[in-house]
């Protein structure tokens, strides 16, 4: 379900203007005509933006704006202000993350909703229990803003007005500097001028640091002028955060201007901790919680991958199986406490191997399984023997001064797939003979590495 923008304005008239105006882009609207009727739509949860179109009946907008910001409940939520030039400052300093003339166009109005709406729903993901508060001692970085303009004169009078509002390193860069990440590499922040030596050249270099490696994450603010009032609607579609009309005309400007980067700062803080917390679950996702070794859910693509490449290089890899001997036992003897104390011991053990390009994996109770793309036979038996030694070399310890003996069996199939061999193929024939050698060394005695005879896939 989309979110709501919410329009808050004492007039009916305006605010029924404005909801049409959102309306005909097929934005779903609700109205509010005093702070109190705000309070009640955001208890409903499904707002995304709040405009504040005007005054409202019972207090003034900017007061509003206040409210909302320093109430718990509706602190996160992103409000943009209709005001004219001499009240961005004002705006801004009572929380409204952007500010819109009342007059502004259409086109420009619905593209910052769309910018805001996008981040709004980005953090509206779930996290599904995984998050974690940020650590509250950890001092952060210093934000790192790299300002491009036209010339360097017009940068440095840049980094000298931010640089008393906003504590923050500011690096003078030129455009190809940028693109090349040299220097201090990646920005947290470019603040760009549309006109580079050409018109709207500024808008092309933020379009082409969008897609390098060392910015892509960054966040961007394009400075233009009144002039330029044409291209807002463009620079925010194609991935400005803030588009800056005459930033630095005067003080009051160059204070609602570090308020704004400061606040699209904060923006970015929260997308990358979005992604740290989303690389994190998927993370979890693959791993098995009590050993840290990959699980069954990454180790059988991955399997199919390795020997899809080594059909496409004829080149061999190796499947090694291993399991536990007599694992059962300590469980029904000594408990499942000491059982995971083993499985989490064995897999440090395993751990330490040197795989290359490889993977280790726990794919049952006790079983474990190890591929080794592009390695013969015998380097993968002296592997698996290296494993077996690791496992059988001490006793583990366990609670209450205790020590288990363990070893493990090991089966080792070697497969050289040829050019036409299907990877599900492949992968089957690989995992069933190294099945068989392990079932073999178990017959053999256990603690003992057995290979299958070594053949194409074919």
């Amino acid at each position: 379900m989309s979110a709501r923008i919410l329009v808050a304005d004492g007039s009916p008239t305006a605010r029924i203007t404005l909801k049409v105006r959102l309306a005909a882009a097929c934005h779903d609207v609700a109205m509010a005509g005093s702070a109190t009727e705000i309070l009640a739509e955001l208890a409903s949860g499904r707002i995304g933006l709040v405009i504040l179109n005007g005054p409202l009946t019972d207090m003034s907008a900017e007061d509003a704006c206040r409210l909302l910001k320093t109430r718990a409940p509706t602190s996160g939520v992103n409000i943009v202000m209709m005001v004219g030039d001499t009240q961005r400052l004002a705006a801004r300093r009572a929380g409204a993350i952007a500010t819109l003339d009342p007059s502004v166009e259409d086109g420009v109005l619905l593209a910052q909703i769309r910018s805001l709406l996008a981040d709004t729903q980005a953090d509206a993901h779930a996290a599904y229990g995984m998050a974690e508060a940020p650590q509250p001692f950890a001092r952060a970085p210093q934000r790192k803003v790299t300002l491009i303009a036209g010339s360097p004169v017009v940068a440095m009078a840049w980094r000298s007005q931010l640089s008393r509002r906003m504590d923050c390193r500011f690096d003078v860069s030129t455009p190809e500097e940028a693109l090349l990440g040299t220097g201090t590499g990646g920005a947290d922040l470019y603040v760009i001028d549309t006109n580079l030596g050409h018109p709207n050249e500024g808008l092309r270099l933020m379009s082409e640091l969008r897609a390098r490696a060392h910015s892509c994450d960054a966040a961007y603010a394009i400075v233009t002028d009144h002039q330029s009032r044409d291209i807002h609607a463009i620079a925010l579609d194609l991935g400005a955060g803030e588009v800056l009309n005459d930033p630095f005309a005067d003080g009051a400007n160059a204070d609602a201007t570090a308020i704004a980067l400061k606040g699209l700062l904060a923006r970015k803080s929260r997308k990358d901790q979005k992604r740290a917390d989303t690389q994190r679950q998927l993370e979890l996702s693959i791993r098995d919680p009590l050993t840290g070794l990959y699980n069954r859910r990454y180790a059988i693509p991955r399997l199919h991958e390795i020997a899809s490449q080594a059909a496409d290089k004829d080149v061999g890899f190796a499947v090694l199986a291993i399991d536990l001997d007599y694992f059962k036992s300590v469980n029904d003897q000594l408990g499942h406490a000491a059982g995971d104390a083993v499985l989490a011991e064995v897999a440090r053990r395993l751990g330490q191997i040197e795989v290359g390009q490889g993977f280790v994996a726990r794919t049952g109770g006790e079983e474990f399984l190890v591929v080794l793309p592009g390695i013969a036979q015998f380097q993968a038996c002296r592997i698996a023997e290296r494993i077996r030694r690791a496992v059988d070399a001490h006793p583990v310890e366990i609670a209450g001064a205790r020590r288990v003996s363990i070893s493990a069996s090991i089966g080792v199939s070697h497969t050289q797939p040829g050019p036409d061999d299907l990877p599900c193929d492949i992968v089957g024939m690989a995992a069933e003979r190294a099945d068989r050698a392990l079932l073999a060394a178990k017959k053999a005695g256990r603690n003992r590495v057995i290979a299958s005879h070594p053949e194409r896939a074919a």
